[in-house]
């Protein structure tokens, strides 16, 4: 690992590698108890309890990556634009050492075709921003619980060969660093302008529910300044904080 990040904070030194946790982001957070510093990292190669947004639960294996960084905002404020921050560090991580490139779901997803290949989950702590993500490396389709098959991929399903994880995770530390960087010294805009170019649901017909409210349909603008996803609906531009979005696919139903 030393020798393939490129990093300042995100050292190979503070990485803690197990071979199994309850939750990386848990295991993070008691580290941070214990003193963590900015730049810690948990691996995991493997995670008994690991969770996802709105506390759903998140399969894990020795196949697949599951890892939490401690970074601190310059402003709490910026907390919640993190997420965009790691999905675009994610992709970028991705497409260097596979070719491939991915689409990003507002509005943390990281999607192969139509497929989730990796989510994340932000947890602050304080003055603290932990930041769990974890990615589907080399899952074949029955590694995946039935119900989600449909709905999960892997990078080694996707491009036919086993990935390097290490070199993958490597590669994801240094654009998470470098685009943590970009954020504190230029502002969100760059951020956003990086995910708008990966979105994979820039101009499409979706539905958005949950975020305590009623089901909003929509055709997906952009992002806003903070952050929030704009919908032109049939009421009117809307701009939406918190959700799940279901994108429409060719057989015209929501997925």
């Amino acid at each position: 690992m030393d020798k393939k990040l490129t990093t300042k904070i995100i050292t190979a030194d503070k990485v803690i590698h197990l071979s199994s946790i309850d939750s990386t982001n848990a295991e993070l957070k008691r580290q941070l108890e214990r003193g963590a510093v900015e730049g810690t990292v948990v691996w995991a190669e493997c995670q008994e309890a690991g969770r996802g947004r709105l506390d759903r639960s998140w399969v894990s294996s020795e196949k697949g990556i599951a890892c939490s960084v401690l970074l601190t905002p310059t402003e709490l404020q910026q907390a919640s634009r993190y997420a965009f921050v790691t999905a675009v560090a994610v992709a970028e991580g991705i497409t260097k050492v596979t070719g491939m490139v991915t689409g990003l779901k507002w509005p943390n997803d990281v999607l192969l075709g139509q497929k989730k290949v990796c989510g994340i989950l932000l947890e602050l702590c304080g003055k603290q921003l932990v930041i769990g993500f974890g990615v589907n490396v080399n899952q074949e389709k029955e590694d995946f619980p039935l119900e989600i098959q449909q709905k999960a991929t892997s990078l080694a399903l996707e491009l036919g060969r086993k990935v390097d994880k290490e070199l993958l995770l490597a590669e994801i530390l240094n654009a998470l660093e470098a685009n943590h960087f970009l954020l504190q010294q230029k502002g969100f805009a760059i951020i956003a302008r990086k995910w708008t170019e990966l979105c994979a649901i820039l101009d499409a017909e979706v539905v958005v529910s949950g975020g305590g409210q009623t089901e909003i349909s929509g055709r997906v603008l952009g992002l806003g300044e903070d952050g929030a996803l704009l919908l032109q609906t049939e009421a009117g531009k809307k701009a939406i904080i918190s959700g799940d979005v279901s994108l429409r696919g060719k057989d015209k139903e929501y997925i």
